[in-house]
């Protein structure tokens, strides 16, 4: 009886200590501090943040970024069939960045092949950006960091993208362009920002993108960093072309650069033309800033992200906070896609088709509702 009560005593004091080094002390890492249901997730999150912070800061600026002044907390909540998602918070002020806070859900498998890359994106753009005083435009940061997500989830977007623009629920990307914050009507921005991303990395690599993003951002003249970077000489015209790639099934965009069509010369900026001499904040101080987080899609070079590692694909079903990836609304819209079940591929380079045939599944049988080239007058580009 006594041997009995000391075992269950001893397998008390595991527990309380193993909650308590969960949430309190966390898997520390010179970026990272992981709060997670056991020691042993808590470091393999912990791993992979620092490994994903090191590869996608190459990816997308061809450099690591600084180790932070302090880590970047992550609670991690992991369970078998737990919807993915995640959010996260930071401290923007005074050209610096900090006082980051991340949650990330899902099964460990989507936690650490598309939360954790979409979730760290955003802390690799607001690092990089933080010396403009600004966040980055909320298509462009959820479009960019979902195109590290693994292609389970990323397909669910080529999905929505369809739906949305056969209902007339796409955005004029004059009005795309300037949102400084989410739209009511919240998950056209997701989808529709990540093909647009899609469809520009596609044509220049990562870290064009980048640089389209940072003159476009320290000018508001998105017109004249349009035409620099990618050589459509109105967004308009990046519009219609977009439109038309999307149309005709998406896959390869070659035909669709402004090249291509006829727009501009050969001479557009180059496939890696830098990325300037924006500092890259490391340091902490002030008032809060929200950044943005939020779905899924494919990418052109370098960072590959990690391998499906087994689990059935999970619907994102949370929305959480400011920095939101996988709304709740996510399967509701999903349940509403005809012939969901069977995709093909969208990597650049895989061939034409797969919007195409989303198309033709789509319950209406008619193709989707084209965005307008007029720009809204209330919504006018700086030229």
């Amino acid at each position: 009886m006594d041997a009995r009560r000391g075992s269950l005593a001893l397998l008390a004091l595991f527990i309380l200590s193993n909650v308590g080094w969960s949430q309190q002390n966390g898997f520390p890492s010179a970026n990272f501090l992981v709060h997670a249901q056991s020691p042993q997730l808590a470091q393999e999150v912990s791993q992979a943040a620092e490994q994903l912070r090191r590869d996608l800061a190459i990816h997308w600026l061809g450099q690591e970024i600084p180790n932070w002044s302090r880590p970047c907390p992550i609670r991690v909540m992991a369970a078998p069939n737990r919807g993915a998602g995640g959010k996260t918070t930071f401290t923007l002020m005074n050209g610096t960045v900090g006082g980051w806070e991340m949650d990330v859900e899902g099964s460990r498998e989507r936690i650490l092949d598309s939360v954790l890359p979409h979730e760290i994106t955003h802390t690799i753009f607001a690092t990089y950006f933080a010396p403009l005083g600004k966040p980055v435009p909320r298509w462009a940061d959820e479009g960019a960091s979902t195109t590290v997500e693994h292609a389970s989830e990323r397909s669910k977007h080529d999905q929505f993208l369809v739906q949305f623009l056969s209902t007339g629920r796409g955005l004029p990307f004059a009005v795309m362009f300037t949102l400084r914050d989410y739209p009511q009507d919240i998950m056209p921005l997701y989808a529709q920002g990540y093909s647009v991303a899609t469809f520009l990395i596609a044509q220049g690599g990562p870290r064009r993108f980048v640089s389209f993003l940072k003159e476009g951002m320290e000018t508001e003249d998105w017109v004249t960093s349009v035409e620099r970077h990618y050589g459509y000489p109105k967004v308009g015209k990046l519009q219609s072309a977009w439109n038309k790639w999307v149309g005709d099934g998406g896959g390869r965009v070659d035909g669709y650069s402004a090249v291509a069509l006829g727009l501009a010369g050969r001479q557009v900026a180059s496939a890696d033309p830098g990325l300037g001499n924006v500092r890259l904040a490391s340091s902490t101080n002030g008032m809060i800033n929200s950044a943005p987080q939020g779905p899924t899609g494919p990418i052109n070079s370098g960072f590959a992200p990690p391998q499906n590692l087994g689990d059935p694909p999970s619907m994102m079903n949370s929305i959480q906070g400011s920095q939101i990836m996988g709304p709740a609304s996510f399967a509701q819209q999903g349940a509403q896609v005809n012939g969901a079940a069977s995709m093909g591929s969208n990597e650049p380079g895989a061939g034409q088709g797969y919007y195409q045939s989303q198309f033709e599944r789509n319950a209406a049988g008619r193709p989707p509702v084209r965005l307008s080239d007029t720009p809204l007058p209330q919504y006018n580009l700086k030229r």
